[in-house]
């Protein structure tokens, strides 16, 4: 896909990666069989196509990809691409690997020069990488404990170099809008910054008589608005609980219900903001303002509200295995949403929420559909992605 991978059958071959090719279906979304000394591909998986029946989940072929000794920071399927960060435990560096989903070969590997990546999230349609990082320590006048490295990589570059910024204090979450753009990130402070001009950004910091930091943050499938999730502390009553916020966004730091101050007095709210409270806290969100639906995941259950009437839950909630962590995405063509968790993977039909698919495993850190919502990927803490033919309701 990329002109500057050209080198890398000398970097496989140092490696010493023995590729096998099998045969490949080459219409609709089908795959070869390959497998490496730490990465095993199984057989190919059948043509995508209207016709294909994939509601049981005995007709689900998988191709799986390990890698031992990582954990999968991020995927990002394309119509013929797939892009896996994998991360190792450091002082090793983690890579961005492309495998070519026609014949299931490596395309390119390629190490980033930076350790310790916690957070990364893929925009290929603008060939970037956003990652973060904590630092070893904050700039002498920064009074934090913590600080992160926000670096967004070109990978389109013949050598990989990232701009960069710095976030003050915990962060939690990492977003970025669908034109690749922006990043809206979650901690201590909510912050919108452009990464093409990280000077340029805007942010605020939670005050009031609760205790409050941002724990999700998502940009709508269409760019028309943004969403965080709130974990609130009542200090009053020793009561933790969860929050969303939903704002309009026009692209630019000015949105449309901008990031003033938004003091919490406990009854009253300033700021244009739409929200609900929650009993629990909201682990992972998603937005699709075409459908009108936002997805909410908690630490054990799930969801959805419509945009127009967020105070009721429309449908659900759903019980989900009890996570820390969570990773939603919306198929941008089929009405269904994959949601991801500590024992691995539930696709569910929109908006009944009806199970469409279930696959257990370790806990699954990134998500990713195609473009044309055929194929679905994951990846988890032990290396492993999976790609299926995207289940349909």
């Amino acid at each position: 896909m990329v002109n500057h991978f050209k080198h890398r059958v000398n970097r496989v071959m140092k490696r010493r990666i023995l590729v096998f090719f099998g045969l490949a279906l080459l219409s609709g979304c089908a795959f070869a069989s390959v497998s490496h000394d730490d990465q095993i591909v199984t057989p190919t998986l059948p043509p995508c196509t209207v016709s294909t029946d994939l509601s049981a989940p005995s007709n689900q072929e998988e191709m799986r990809i390990k890698k031992n000794g990582n954990r999968v920071g991020a995927v990002s399927l394309q119509s013929e691409s797939l892009f896996v960060l994998f991360i190792p435990e450091p002082p090793s560096n983690p890579q961005v690997v492309e495998f070519n989903l026609r014949d299931g070969s490596e395309d390119d590997a390629r190490t980033l020069p930076s350790q310790n990546v916690k957070l990364a999230r893929f925009d290929i349609r603008t060939n970037t990488l956003v990652t973060a990082s904590p630092t070893v320590s904050c700039p002498p006048l920064i009074q934090s404990q913590t600080c992160w490295q926000i670096e967004n990589w070109n990978l389109k570059a013949d050598k990989l170099e990232a701009t960069a910024h710095r976030f003050t204090g915990p962060l939690h979450d990492l977003a970025v809008s669908t034109d690749g753009g922006w990043a809206l990130e979650a901690g201590n402070i909510l912050e919108l910054v452009n990464l093409d001009e990280p000077s340029e950004r805007k942010g605020y910091v939670f005050a009031g008589l609760r205790e409050q930091e941002a724990v999700s943050a998502v940009f709508d499938l269409q760019d028309k608005f943004i969403a965080y999730g709130l974990k609130v502390f009542d200090n009053q009553n020793g009561i933790t609980s969860g929050e969303v916020q939903v704002e309009g966004w026009n692209g630019t730091l000015e949105t449309s219900a901008p990031f003033s101050a938004k003091i919490d007095l406990g009854l009253i709210k300033l700021g244009r903001a739409s929200w609900f409270d929650l009993d629990q806290i909201p682990i992972a969100l998603a937005l699709d303002s075409s459908r009108g639906w936002l997805a909410v995941q908690t630490m054990n259950s799930f969801e959805l509200r419509n945009l127009s009437a967020l105070y009721d839950i429309s449908k659900g909630p759903v019980v989900m295995p009890k996570s820390e962590n969570g990773v939603i995405r919306f198929n941008p063509i089929q009405p269904s949403i994959a949601i991801a968790h500590s024992e691995g993977l539930s696709v569910l039909s929109l908006p009944h929420l009806d199970s469409l698919f279930t696959k257990k495993g370790p806990a699954v850190t990134s998500l990713s559909y195609s473009n044309d919502g055929c194929l679905l990927a994951w990846g988890d803490v032990e290396g492993t992605v999976h790609i299926i033919n995207a289940p349909k309701p």
